[in-house]
């Protein structure tokens, strides 16, 4: 699993459950993803249900 920033913590805890996390910023205290950006707007539903629809056509299909 990728993330731009996490919890330490977070992290560690995620990392028993993937196969692998790589987080470019650890950072100690944060309790909202929004802290760590300038300018994050709000994603809606919609929106976010066409990303990830976009994505997954791109991935193909998941092999176990």
């Amino acid at each position: 699993m990728a993330v731009p920033v996490a919890r330490p913590d977070a992290a560690t805890m995620v990392n028993g459950e993937a196969d692998g996390v790589v987080c470019l910023h650890r950072l100690h205290g944060l309790v909202t993803v929004g802290q760590a950006y300038r300018d994050l707007p709000p994603l809606g539903d919609e929106e976010l249900a066409l990303v990830l629809d976009r994505a997954a056509r791109r991935a193909g299909p998941v092999r176990a």
